[in-house]
C-alpha cells in the first residue's frame, strides 16, 4: 500500500513539474510539436531492428542435388511470412527476421510434392542460421523431405541467452546480471548476488569501451539515460521480455557508441490466456554472518522479498495484449555502518500487439515505475541514510510491413525519469572522505533533474536477390534523435573534504539561475549491405553518417559535430573451421553532462582550505581559511568555463580477428582477438592554473619495493603557488595524448549434451591502458568517458595511465544448465576474475592548497613496464592489483504439473562456496597499506516459488 502511495504521488509531482517546466520554457512543448509532427511523416510509427538474423536453406533432392526454384518461406508467431525461391545451386537466403520462434517451410512453388517445415525454432539478433532440405521433390511423389539445422553460427561477437541459458542460472533478475553471468568478457561494477542494489542500475563494460558509452535498446527504442549514458532511465523488467540481445564489437551501422549495446526484446503476447507469477525471499537467517572482528563485507542483506506476475492473451483474434508487473524491497547494509539502505520498487509494463493482415504488424509498449533508492550523493548528509525518488514512465510504437520485395518499419518513443533527493529537513555538512566518497563533484551532481530522451526513425530492408553467385540484402534507415535534462539547484551548504583523515579543503557550491536546462539532437543516416555466398561466406559492410548539435540555456558555447563511421565483417567457413574478421569506427555518444560546462545556469563553486582546529570533524565558519580554487562546470561569470570551439567527438576504431571451431562431439571452440584504440578523448583543462603555477617537491619514495632499493623514486608533488589561488580558468577540450589502447584475446567453448545439458565456458586475457578521470580506483574515477581532475591539477596527472576500473587482466568463467527427468532443472555458474586496478597513493600534508593524495604507482601493471634513469634506477615503478576474486553461484528448480498449471519450487545459492575475496585493499602508503578493507558479499540462499497458468 505504502509502495502503491509513493508511485501514485510521485507520478503525480512528475507530471505536474513537467507540464509546469514545458509551460515556462516552451522549449518542452516545442520537442513534443516536433515529435508529433514527425510521426505525422509515418503512416504507424515502428520497430527499427538491427539486421536481424539470417537463414540459409540448401535444398536437395533424394540424390544430393540441387533444386532450384523451391519455394522457402519463414514466419514468426505474431509477425509477418517472408518468401523466396532457391537459386539454380539450391540455396536460399531471408535476412532481417527479428528475434522470434521461427517457422521455416520448403516445398514447391505450385504446391505439388511434399514440403517440410521446421516448427518453432528461437532465432536471436545476429545469427545465421544454415538449415539443409534434403530429399525435396517439386512433383508428386512420397512426402519424404526432411528439414534439419546444419549449424548456427554468431556473426555478432557477443550475444545473450545461448541455448535458453538464462532462464535456468542464478540471477540478480536485472538485465547486467544476466549479461556478466555468461559473458566472460563481461565485468560489472559490484557483485549483486542476490540483488543487493535493487533499483540501482549496474555499471558495466566489455573490452575496454568506458561504461559512459553503453546503450540499452528496448525494441530498437533507446532508453539510455541521457546526462552521462551507459544505465537505462528504469530498471527493465525482465518478466516482460523474451531475450537480450548483446552486440560489443563487430556491431552493424544500426548501433552508434562503441560500449555495449543491450537490444531487450519483449516478449510477444500469446494467442491464449495464460500467465506467471513468482514470490521470491531472503532474510538475513539465510546469510552468513561476518567473522567476529573481521574486515566487514562490502555489502550483505537485511532481508529482500520480490514479487512479479505476468499475464497475456488475446483480446480479439487480431489484438494480443502482455501486461507484466513487479513489486520488490531489498534492505542491505554497507561495510560496518549499521544504518540500514532500503530500496523499493514497483513497476508496471504493458505490450499489445494489433495484427490488421498477415504482412502488417503495429506494437505499443508502455511503462510506468517508482523507485526508491539510496542517494549517490547521501554521504554529505549528517542522520540516516537520504534516499531519492526515481520514477520513469514511458511509451513508443512500432509499426512493420513485409511487402514482397521490402520490409519496412518505423518507429517513435518517449521515456522520461524524474529524479528527486529527498532531503528536505536534512543537515548538510558532513565531512566526506576523499579517499572513500570519492571526489566532491560526485556527490554534488546528482541533484534534483527530470531526463527524457525520444526517437523517431525508419527503416527499409530490401529482400534478398541474386547478384552473380551472391545474395545480397540492402537496408537503409534514417532517425532522429532528442535528449534533455532539466537540473534544479541542489542542497546549498559548505561540503568540508577530508584526506585520509586529514582536514584539507571546504567546497561551497552555488547556481546562478533557477534551474539548469540542456539539450542533444541527433540525425543518423545509414546504409548497408550483407553479401552471402552459399553456406560458405558471408560479409556485411555499412555507412553511417551522425550529425549532431548540443547546447545549454544561454551558454555562449556548444557543441556541433558530424562524423561518418564505416565498417565492415566477415565470415568465411572452412569445412569445420570458421575465420572471423573486421574493422570499424564508432563516434561517441555525446552526454548531456558534457553541455553543463560554460552552463551559466550550473553549479559551481568556491574552494577554501579548512583546517579543523578544534579537531570535532565538523566544519565551522571560523575554520575557513585562504580562497584556493574555483571550479564549475557552471560559469555564472560566462569565463570560468568554456568549451572549446574546435572540440572533437572521440572515435574508435576496432580490429577483430578469430576462429571458430566445430570439434568432434558438438563442441564448438572459439578464439578472437581484439584490438580497439580510442582517440580525441574529451577532459577539462585548467588553462588558468597550468603546472607553471605549481612549485615541483620530489619526495624520496620506496615505489614497488619489488627488489630492493633499486626501484625507489622520487615523487613529484605539486604545491600550489598561492598568487595563482582563484585564477582557475577551465576549457573542455581534446587534450593531446589522451587516448586508449585495449587489446584482448577470448576463448570461448560450449557443447550441448543432447536436450538436457548444456555447457558453456569462456576465458579471456586483456590489457586496457587509459588515463582515469581521476585519482581513486572506483567507477566513477578511473574511467575515461568521464571529465574529472586529470588535467585540472598536475598531482592528479601523475601517474595518471594505467590499467582502467574494468580491466581484469584474466578472467574465467562456467555457466552448465540441466534439465533432468521430473521436471527437475539446475544452473550452476563459476566467476573468476584478477583484481581491481589501484594505484598505491602517498598523502601529503603540507601543502599550499591542502593535503592532497598523490599516486605513486600507475593504477595496475602497464605494459611497457618501467623505465630507467641514469643511474639505473626505476623511475615507472610497477602498479597493484587487489587479490583475484571467485564467486559460485547454483540454481535449483523442481515442478510440479497438474493439467495445464505449473508449480516450482526455487532455491538459489550464491557464494555458495562461502569465500571471502578481498574486493577492497587501503591504497595510502604507509604501514597499513594493502590491508583488506571490505570482502566480497556473504554466502546468501534465495527461495522462490512459480506458478505458471
Amino acid at each position: 500500500l505504502d509502495l502503491t502511495k509513493n508511485l501514485s504521488t510521485s507520478l503525480a509531482e512528475h507530471f505536474h513539474h513537467g507540464l509546469l517546466a514545458t509551460r515556462v520554457r516552451g522549449r518542452g512543448r516545442g520537442a513534443a510539436l516536433v515529435v508529433g509532427s514527425l510521426l505525422a511523416l509515418v503512416p504507424t510509427p515502428g520497430r527499427t531492428e538491427v539486421g536481424g538474423a539470417t537463414i540459409v536453406v540448401h535444398a536437395v533432392d533424394g540424390g544430393g542435388q540441387a533444386v532450384s526454384e523451391a519455394s522457402v518461406s519463414a514466419r514468426c508467431p505474431l509477425g509477418p511470412e517472408w518468401r523466396t525461391t532457391t537459386d539454380p545451386h539450391g540455396f536460399a537466403v531471408i535476412t532481417d527476421i527479428p528475434t522470434c520462434p521461427l517457422t521455416v517451410e520448403v516445398g514447391s512453388t505450385n504446391g505439388a510434392g511434399a514440403s517440410c517445415v521446421d516448427h518453432g525454432r528461437r532465432v536471436s539478433e545476429g545469427e545465421t542460421i544454415l538449415f539443409r532440405a534434403a530429399g525435396l521433390s517439386l512433383g508428386e511423389g512420397p512426402a519424404a523431405c526432411r528439414l534439419a539445422v546444419e549449424r548456427v553460427e554468431v556473426h555478432l561477437v557477443a550475444r545473450q541467452d545461448q541455448a535458453g541459458l538464462a532462464r535456468d542460472l542464478p540471477s540478480s533478475r536485472n538485465v547486467w546480471s544476466h549479461l556478466e553471468t555468461v559473458e566472460a568478457a563481461a565485468i560489472l561494477d559490484r557483485i549483486d548476488g542476490a540483488g543487493l542494489y535493487l533499483g540501482t542500475p549496474g555499471r558495466f563494460s566489455m573490452r575496454g569501451a568506458s561504461w559512459t558509452q553503453n546503450t540499452i535498446l528496448l525494441d530498437g527504442v533507446d532508453i539510455t539515460d541521457p546526462g552521462r549514458g551507459g544505465v537505462p532511465l528504469f530498471d527493465p523488467d525482465l518478466g516482460a521480455l523474451a531475450s537480450i540481445d548483446v552486440t560489443s564489437a563487430l556491431a552493424p551501422v544500426e548501433r552508434s557508441a562503441p560500449g555495449v549495446t543491450l537490444a531487450l526484446v519483449p516478449r510477444a503476447p500469446s494467442r491464449s490466456w495464460q500467465g506467471t507469477a513468482q514470490v521470491d525471499a531472503l532474510s538475513s537467517g539465510l546469510q552468513a554472518e561476518d567473522a567476529v572482528g573481521g574486515e566487514p563485507s562490502i555489502a550483505r542483506f537485511g532481508a529482500l522479498a520480490d514479487g512479479s506476475g505476468t499475464v497475456t492473451g488475446p483480446i480479439s483474434d487480431r489484438v494480443r495484449v502482455l501486461l507484466s508487473g513487479r513489486i520488490a524491497r531489498v534492505r542491505r547494509f554497507e561495510r560496518n555502518d549499521p544504518a540500514e539502505l532500503e530500496s523499493r520498487i514497483l513497476s508496471l509494463f504493458g505490450h499489445l500487439v494489433h495484427q490488421p493482415s498477415d504482412r502488417h504488424t503495429l506494437r505499443l509498449l508502455a511503462s510506468v515505475q517508482a523507485r526508491r533508492r539510496p542517494f549517490a550523493g547521501r554521504a554529505r548528509f549528517f542522520g540516516d541514510p537520504v534516499t531519492e525518488q526515481a520514477d520513469s514512465v514511458g511509451g513508443q510504437v512500432a509499426w512493420t510491413h513485409v511487402a514482397e520485395s521490402a520490409t519496412w518499419s518505423a518507429s517513435a518513443g518517449l521515456w522520461t525519469g524524474l529524479f528527486v533527493p529527498q532531503t528536505d529537513g536534512r543537515e548538510p555538512g558532513r565531512p566526506i572522505e576523499r579517499l572513500l566518497d570519492g571526489p566532491v563533484p560526485e556527490l554534488v551532481f546528482p541533484a534534483r533533474s527530470r531526463r527524457s530522451s525520444w526517437t523517431v526513425a525508419t527503416r527499409l530492408a530490401l529482400r534478398g536477390s541474386r547478384l552473380g553467385g551472391l545474395w545480397h540484402t540492402p537496408r537503409f534507415g534514417l532517425a532522429l534523435k532528442g535528449a534533455s535534462a532539466t537540473e534544479q539547484p541542489g542542497v546549498e551548504g559548505p561540503i568540508p573534504e577530508m584526506v585520509d583523515g586529514l582536514s584539507a579543503r571546504v567546497w561551497e557550491y552555488a547556481w546562478a539561475g533557477p534551474d539548469s536546462r540542456r539539450q542533444a539532437l541527433d540525425f543518423v543516416a545509414y546504409a548497408a549491405d550483407r553479401l552471402v555466398l552459399r553456406d560458405r561466406l558471408l560479409v556485411e559492410g555499412g555507412l553511417r553518417l551522425d550529425a549532431t548539435r548540443g547546447e545549454a540555456d544561454g551558454a555562449a558555447g556548444r557543441i556541433s559535430w558530424v562524423t561518418v563511421s564505416p565498417r565492415v565483417s566477415a565470415r568465411l567457413r572452412l569445412g569445420r573451421i570458421s575465420l572471423i574478421g573486421g574493422w570499424g569506427e564508432y563516434r561517441h555518444r555525446l552526454l548531456l553532462d558534457h553541455l553543463a560546462y560554460g552552463d551559466p545556469r550550473g553549479p559551481h563553486a568556491l574552494v577554501y582550505r579548512w583546517s579543523d582546529s578544534n579537531e570535532d570533524g565538523r566544519f565551522d565558519a571560523m575554520e575557513r581559511g585562504p580562497l584556493v580554487a574555483r571550479v564549475g562546470p557552471g560559469a555564472a561569470d560566462g569565463e570560468l568555463v568554456s568549451i572549446d570551439p574546435a572540440l572533437r567527438p572521440p572515435r574508435t576504431r576496432e580490429f577483430v580477428a578469430g576462429v571458430e571451431a566445430r570439434l568432434g562431439g558438438g563442441w564448438i571452440v572459439g578464439l578472437t582477438g581484439f584490438d580497439r584504440r580510442e582517440r580525441d578523448l574529451i577532459e577539462s583543462v585548467n588553462v588558468g592554473v597550468p603546472p607553471s603555477g605549481y612549485t615541483v617537491h620530489f619526495l624520496p619514495d620506496p615505489a614497488g619495493d619489488i627488489d630492493g632499493p633499486q626501484d625507489d623514486q622520487l615523487l613529484p608533488v605539486y604545491d600550489r603557488k598561492p598568487e595563482t589561488f582563484g585564477l582557475d580558468r577551465y576549457l573542455l577540450t581534446n587534450p593531446p595524448g589522451h587516448t586508449t589502447l585495449h587489446q584482448t584475446i577470448e576463448l570461448r567453448a560450449e557443447k550441448a549434451f543432447g536436450k538436457r545439458f548444456f555447457l558453456l565456458a569462456g576465458a579471456t586475457a586483456s590489457r586496457t591502458e587509459m588515463a582515469g578521470a581521476s585519482r581513486g580506483f572506483r567507477v566513477l574515477e578511473n574511467d575515461q568517458g568521464l571529465v574529472g581532475e586529470l588535467f585540472d591539477n598536475p598531482n592528479a596527472d601523475t601517474h595518471a595511465r594505467g590499467r582502467s576500473f574494468f580491466d581484469r587482466a584474466f578472467t574465467i568463467k562456467i555457466a552448465a544448465t540441466w534439465r533432468a527427468p521430473g521436471d527437475w532443472r539446475a544452473g550452476i555458474v563459476a566467476r573468476y576474475q584478477d583484481g581491481q586496478p589501484f594505484s598505491r597513493v602517498v598523502v601529503v600534508p603540507d601543502l599550499a592548497q591542502g593535503p592532497e593524495a598523490v599516486p605513486a604507482t600507475p593504477r595496475g601493471q602497464i605494459a611497457r613496464g618501467f623505465a630507467l634513469d641514469e643511474q639505473g634506477r626505476y623511475i615507472v615503478p610497477s602498479g597493484h592489483r587487489f587479490t583475484f576474486t571467485v564467486t559460485v553461484d547454483a540454481r535449483v528448480e523442481k515442478g510440479l504439473r497438474w493439467g495445464t498449471r505449473r508449480l516450482a519450487f526455487i532455491a538459489e545459492g550464491f557464494n555458495l562456496l562461502g569465500l571471502r575475496s578481498e574486493v577492497e585493499e587501503n591504497a595510502v602508503s604507509g604501514p597499513s597499506f594493502r590491508e583488506s578493507t571490505a570482502f566480497q558479499p556473504p554466502r546468501v540462499v534465495k527461495l522462490g516459488l512459480r506458478l505458471e497458468f
